[in-house]
């Protein structure tokens, strides 16, 4: 399981349970307390799981335009 998994089943869990597995974190930290290999440094973006996630899109070769023609159904001009 890695940061990422158990993030997902974080987010799936109520805000109630949420909240407790935050508690129990800071008891775990308390408890334990915290080495410097447990600090997340800088997170690389290339390396998030959306990044590209639209490259096959032929609608969005070119964003501005694909923006553009977003807006005119959602604000047309007077």
């Amino acid at each position: 399981m890695n940061v990422q998994s158990i993030s997902r089943e974080i987010r799936k869990l109520p805000p109630e349970g949420q909240k407790e597995v935050f508690d129990f974190v800071v008891f775990l930290r308390s408890r334990f307390g915290q080495s410097e290999e447990a600090v997340p440094g800088k997170v690389e973006m290339q390396n998030e799981p959306f990044v590209g996630m639209w490259a096959d899109r032929k609608d969005m070769q070119d964003s501005v335009a694909w923006v553009r023609e977003e807006r005119k159904d959602q604000w047309p001009e007077h």
